[in-house]
């Protein structure tokens, strides 16, 4: 009986998981680090093709 029990909460965790996935992300504040993520890709891709592009990069952020 307790595994029966220990299975349908599991289930009801992946299920609001991925239910309120977007919901959850926004509360934990995941956006911001996503965001310097991106910076920082931009700066790679920007030494890639030359230095005024990364000056450009770095005053962005």
């Amino acid at each position: 009986m307790t595994k029966y029990l220990l299975l349908m909460v599991l289930g009801a965790g992946i299920y609001i998981g991925m239910t309120y996935q977007d919901e959850i992300e926004d509360v934990l504040d995941k956006a911001p680090m996503e965001e310097v993520q991106d910076g920082i890709e931009g700066i790679a891709e920007a030494l890639e093709n030359g230095t005024d592009e990364v000056k450009e990069k770095l005053k962005d952020l």
